[in-house]
């Protein structure tokens, strides 16, 4: 019975892989043997090369080491050909060369040979410059042999005169000792004529001493004299102002305009404030008391006439006709000058507002001409008679300085006050607080001062004008600031504001 025919099995499959492997095994291996046998080949041909670059290496080791010898160098490496390093057998005798050449900066490498050759040069140039040398130095020693002679028979009559003038020196020496013992004698009689003359001048400066130390006494006892009657003066008329500036010409029935008699001939201009007194002010003596209240000019309409306006005043005593105004910052003719020591702060906002209370009265047509400035350091002259008033302001407390430069200042400003008090005395200068100042200038607490530079224009006519529905500027609640009021000096400590007025009372406050 015959077997039935089969396929390939795994058995087929793994013996041709196996097959397959083996040849290409062999052939690896071949190809693997006769690469070996090339680089075995390769390896003996590098190393019999290598054997000659030793020898060759060596070889050139040896010249090397005799060009060191040659050159003088014993340096390890020897550098490259661009090289400057002076531990390199190159750098070093670059080095060498540009130092013996005198080369300060790097340039074109000089070979050694070349180096000699210019060394070579320049010994057969100084040799040569010697020997012209030498034969300058004999020419010159030639020279200075026949002068030599010559010189020494100029100088034997020379030497003759010299000795002559020396005798005759001699000779004029004796005569001038003698002359001067006779002028020693005169000289010791005009000492003690002198000596005479010093005690008369000494006996005549004790009687001087004495005279003056009569004069100093008396001229204290005038100036303590002085000073009592000034204190005393202004105790008693401490109120008193000299003279009015002028007087109110004309009140309007509403009683918010007046009319002065003060105008442009009177150098008068828009802004400044004056305070009123009663009429009969300038007879009693015109106290703080009679104030009846403040005005300011709003426009000059004449020579002798302009139109102001009243900023304070009090409904039951009203402004009239012949009523005084007074203001110390303003005088016809010329400008007056104060004097300012103290704190001001008149907004109360802990701040100082002295130079604002100096501009003021710059811009009003005075001058504060000598003033103790915030850190305690006076500026201007002295107080002496050009000064009208020395106006005090509040006199601080040096305990009360919150640092060591506020209580310097504080004690300087001290010292200032006092000094300047006493000036005032001697000079009859009145001494004024400064609320009364205020209240002379026209200042109330909530209506500011004067002059602004941010005041508005005057009413273009004598009375504004009102429309439908409208009320006249004058004719506002006087709670508000006026126009053309300046704000820059509210609520100053120490000056009393005028009395509260009932709800019915629309006089101005």
């Amino acid at each position: 019975m015959s077997m039935p025919h089969r396929g390939p099995t795994a058995l087929h499959f793994t013996a041709i892989a196996l097959t397959i492997s083996t040849l290409l095994l062999t052939a690896v291996s071949f190809l693997f043997y006769r690469e070996a046998q090339e680089m075995r080949g390769a390896a003996v041909r590098a190393e019999a090369e290598q054997e000659k670059l030793v020898d060759r290496v060596r070889d050139l080791d040896d010249r090397i080491g005799v060009l060191k010898d040659v050159l003088g160098y014993g340096h390890a490496e020897v550098g490259q050909i661009d090289e400057i390093d002076a531990s390199t057998v190159v750098g070093a005798a670059r080095t060498d060369i540009s130092r013996v050449l005198g080369r300060s900066e790097a340039g074109e490498p000089v070979s050694a040979r070349e180096a000699l050759a210019r060394l070579a040069r320049e010994r057969d140039n100084l040799l040569i410059e010697r020997d012209a040398l030498v034969d300058s130095k004999s020419t010159a020693l030639a020279n200075y042999r026949a002068m030599e002679r010559v010189w020494k028979a100029i100088l034997k009559p020379e030497k003759e005169a010299r000795l002559s003038a020396e005798k005759s020196l001699v000779a004029t020496l004796r005569e001038r000792e003698e002359v001067l013992a006779e002028k020693e004698l005169e000289i010791d009689a005009l000492r003690e004529q002198a000596s005479e003359q010093r005690d008369q001048i000494t006996e005549l400066q004790k009687v001087l001493e004495e005279k003056d130390k009569l004069m100093v006494r008396k001229s204290a006892l005038h100036r303590s004299t002085v000073r009592r009657l000034n204190r005393n003066l202004q105790k008693r008329d401490s109120h008193r102002f000299e003279k009015s500036d002028g007087k109110i010409t004309l009140v309007d029935d509403a009683g918010r305009l007046v009319w002065v008699d003060l105008g442009a001939a009177d150098k008068l201009r828009a802004g400044i404030r004056f305070s009123v007194f009663d009429r009969d002010a300038e007879r009693v003596g015109g106290s703080r008391k009679g104030l009846k209240g403040v005005i300011e000019v709003v426009r000059v309409t004449g020579p002798h006439r302009s139109q102001a306006r009243v900023i304070d005043g009090n409904r039951l005593d009203p402004l009239l006709k012949g009523d005084l105004v007074f203001s110390p910052i303003w005088s016809v003719g010329h400008a007056e000058h104060f004097a300012l020591v103290g704190l001001v702060d008149l907004n109360d906002d802990g701040r100082s507002d002295i130079e604002g209370f100096r501009r003021y009265v710059q811009e009003s047509g005075a001058q504060v001409s000598v003033w103790v400035d915030d850190s305690g350091e006076r500026n201007g002259g002295r107080v002496d008679m050009r000064v009208k008033y020395l106006v005090v302001g509040r006199t601080p407390s040096p305990e009360s300085a919150r640092s060591d430069a506020q209580r310097a200042a504080y004690n300087r400003l001290i010292g200032h006050l006092t000094a300047m008090r006493e000036e005032a005395y001697d000079h009859g200068v009145r001494v004024i607080r400064l609320n009364d100042f205020l209240t002379y200038i026209g200042y109330r607490a909530g209506l500011g001062v004067g002059v602004s530079l941010t005041r508005e224009p005057a009413p273009p006519a004598d009375k504004p004008a009102t429309g439908a529905g409208r009320t006249s500027r004058l004719k506002r609640s006087p709670r508000a600031n006026p126009d053309g009021v300046s704000g820059r000096f509210r609520k100053a400590r120490g000056v009393k504001s005028p009395r509260k007025t009932s709800p019915n009372d629309k006089s101005p406050q």
